[in-house]
């Protein structure tokens, strides 16, 4: 008789005898399958979890001996005590061993002492950076440098060369480049272009969306737009005058392709010889914008700036003849500004500067000429609105020279590349004393130290001997500048940021 598995019968069929089992042939699922009944059902390859009610059985009365009925057909119980009853899915059995294994890794994990799984803090990393100088007038030369070794220099965006710095390039009347790589610590440079006593000196700054010029006389003034981008830029200008805004046609949607400079005469928009300040918009892309003015009082290059609560004027020069404050409001809403002058003997209030009131969307100008009396200082003026403010001043009684006096920052850290000597002057703005240490490093890295303290509220002045890449670290923040050795002209310091947005990357060593 075969020992297949028992099959539901059919109406017309009669049922075979099986025979009981033996203790040793109890096993289930792996039963040889007769010759004669190879065909009948296919041979079970795999073993699969099944409903015990899915099984076919026999019913109480097959129990008994009698023949059972296959409807009713119904589930047995598993052998419970045989080793050889079956191969079962070990599926439960393992995910509790994983369970198990997960918690103690997870005990292991947190005995680990903090000191040895958190890796120390990933250093900071500064990015590229480009400067852009403004096209000055006549033979001008680049200055360009860094705490690091070497930058990228040219007259073009897209064709710099490496050079080592500080280094001084003859760019003439070109705008300049300078350009530092991921990594590298922040440029500084500026232009120096000096003719016949008349010099002029601007720093070289990064690109924006939106900044500020100041000038004194309109009609002999020319603004200088620079796209350092690789998209075209679309420029509005707006004027800021004596009576309010000057609305005229052509100052809206200037078009600057990528790479280009593109000169905008003033004097067709305003012929007029009080001063302005120009409000430089970009809607598309970022520049870099220039002011250019000249005779009949000298010449001057001025580069843009952003409007400001707190504006600072560092190095205002000692012995000039005349100095005139030019401050606008580019809100609108009436805007009160207060100066205070930081000078060799400590702070004052200039006479007739503790309360300057300035109407919506106008330019003024204050004479200071007699309130500084010919003292070198820095002047810091503040507002609850942001402001725009330039100083302008004139050296000795019957020189045509003359110097704008530009906006710097407030840091510890102060930094400039000069193409030539000049005077230095610090100021503190603070209510403490600042000791600061610097040094000028010369083209051949020979170094210059630069040592001294600055009282609260006063000014610092000292010599810096040559050109070169000068680095000024302070105990607290301080402003400064450098007065040119020969003609009349001022070069702000920049401030250099200790640290960089953005969070400290950490890595856990724990994580693989």
């Amino acid at each position: 008789m075969s020992d297949r598995p028992r099959r539901a019968l059919a109406d017309d069929e009669e049922p075979e005898e099986i025979f009981e089992a033996e203790p040793g042939e109890a096993g289930l699922a792996r039963r040889a399958v007769d010759a004669e009944d190879a065909g009948d059902e296919p041979v079970v390859r795999a073993a699969r979890a099944m409903d015990p009610d899915d099984v076919a059985t026999p019913d109480e009365d097959d129990l008994d001996g009698n023949d059972g009925d296959p409807s009713t057909a119904s589930a047995v119980e598993r052998p419970a005590t045989d080793d050889k009853a079956g191969h079962y899915w070990k599926g439960p059995v393992w995910a509790v061993t994983l369970a198990v294994a997960a918690v103690a890794i997870s005990l292991l994990t947190t005995a680990i002492p903090e000191s040895q799984r958190t890796a120390p803090a990933a250093q900071l990393i500064s990015s590229g950076r480009t400067l852009v100088c403004p096209p000055s007038q006549g033979k001008a030369s680049l200055a360009a440098g860094s705490v690091g070794g070497s930058l990228h220099v040219g007259t073009s965006a897209d064709k710099l060369s490496e050079t080592s710095v500080p280094a001084v390039t003859k760019i003439d009347n070109s705008a300049g480049f300078v350009r530092s790589m991921a990594g590298q610590h922040p440029p500084t440079g500026s232009v120096l272009s000096a003719d016949h006593g008349k010099t002029t000196w601007v720093p070289c700054v990064g690109t924006a969306t939106d900044g500020a010029v100041s000038l004194t006389n309109p009609s002999a003034s020319d603004l200088v737009v620079v796209n350092a981008d690789t998209r075209a830029a679309t420029v509005d200008v707006t004027l800021l005058g004596s009576k309010g805004e000057i609305d005229t046609a052509g100052m809206r949607g200037i078009r600057v392709s990528p790479g280009q400079t593109k000169v905008l005469p003033l004097s067709v928009w305003n012929n007029d010889t009080t001063p302005v300040t120009a409000l430089i918009g970009s809607r598309e892309g970022r520049v870099v914008v220039g002011a250019r003015t000249w005779a009949p009082k000298g010449r001057e290059t001025i580069a843009m700036a952003p409007a400001s609560k707190t504006v600072y004027l560092p190095a205002v020069p000692a012995k000039v003849s005349t100095a005139t404050l030019v401050i606008s409001n580019p809100g609108t809403t009436r805007l009160g500004v207060s100066v205070t002058a930081l000078a060799g003997h400590g702070p004052f209030t200039p006479d007739g500067a503790d309360q300057i009131d300035i109407d919506p969307r106008s330019t003024i100008q204050v004479d200071m000429s007699k309130a500084l009396a010919g003292e070198a200082v820095g002047l810091k003026l503040s507002a609850h609105h942001p402001l725009v403010a330039r100083l302008f001043v004139q050296g000795k009684h019957g020189t045509t020279d003359y110097a704008l006096v530009g906006p710097g920052s407030s840091s510890k850290v102060l930094e400039q590349t000069l193409g030539a000597g000049g005077t230095l002057e610090l100021s503190n703005p603070g209510g403490e004393a600042v000791t600061f240490t610097g040094t000028l490093t010369a083209d051949g890295g020979k170094k210059t130290a630069v040592n001294g303290t600055v009282p609260a509220g006063s000014t610092w002045s000292g010599k810096v001997p040559a050109a070169g890449h000068l680095h000024v670290v302070g105990s607290a923040p301080l402003i400064g500048g450098v007065v040119s050795g020969s003609g009349l002209a001022v070069l702000p310091l920049d401030a250099i940021a200790t640290s960089t947005n953005g969070r400290r990357a950490t890595v856990d060593p724990l994580l693989r």
